[in-house]
């Protein structure tokens, strides 16, 4: 809900467009970002740039799910060779 009112309060200050609150799709969308704030705050700067909030919203899982994969599993093969686990125990 703060994660909502956040996003809600910042593109509203920004453009006419949000001043009601935002559409169920919308909020359905911020809502699978949680409340990161480097998230939430990425996802008003791609809004306020042109992007929509699905669009943005989608964006930034990717980012993160590369991120994560990353981290899990290494960026290459040498990499990964160095991690203190196996591709199976990630």
């Amino acid at each position: 809900q703060n994660s909502l009112g956040y996003v809600q309060d910042k593109l509203s200050s920004f453009s006419d467009v949000y001043k009601t609150a935002l559409s169920t799709e919308d909020s359905a969308q911020v809502t699978k970002l949680g409340g990161r704030m480097v998230d939430l705050e990425t996802l008003v700067y791609k809004v306020r740039t042109g992007g929509t909030i699905q669009a943005a919203v989608d964006d930034i899982i990717m980012r993160n799910v590369v991120e994560l994969r990353k981290a899990a599993f290494g960026d290459d093969g040498e990499d990964a060779k160095n991690l203190p686990w196996t591709r199976a125990q990630a």
